[in-house]
């Protein structure tokens, strides 16, 4: 951070709480990694959701496109049982 021109030195000193390294960055931390980031995963999510759900699956807005002709295959069953099965294989694989 140091090595930032013009303002290194300041966010080196608001960031550690002082010289490096500070005890106060471990209270930042803390908080960034327990309460934003979880929201920000949270926020991110319910976007990419809205986006699923607006769009179809595999179907963007254009033109002679509607919901009755979307191609590819639904979300349920097509693509959760895909999930589903996907799941088990990487945890059996974890167990092992």
């Amino acid at each position: 951070i140091k090595g930032l021109p013009l303002i290194g030195t300041w966010t080196s000193f608001l960031l550690f709480g002082g010289e490096f390294p500070g005890t106060a960055i471990v209270g930042r931390l803390y908080t960034l990694h327990i309460l934003l980031l979880p929201a920000i995963l949270v926020a991110l999510l319910a976007v990419h959701l809205m986006l699923m759900i607006i769009n179809k699956h595999t179907q963007f807005a254009g033109p002679a496109r509607t919901n009755s002709n979307v191609v590819g295959y639904p979300i349920l069953p097509v693509y959760a049982s895909k999930m589903g099965g996907f799941f088990f294989i990487t945890f059996g694989v974890i167990v092992l």
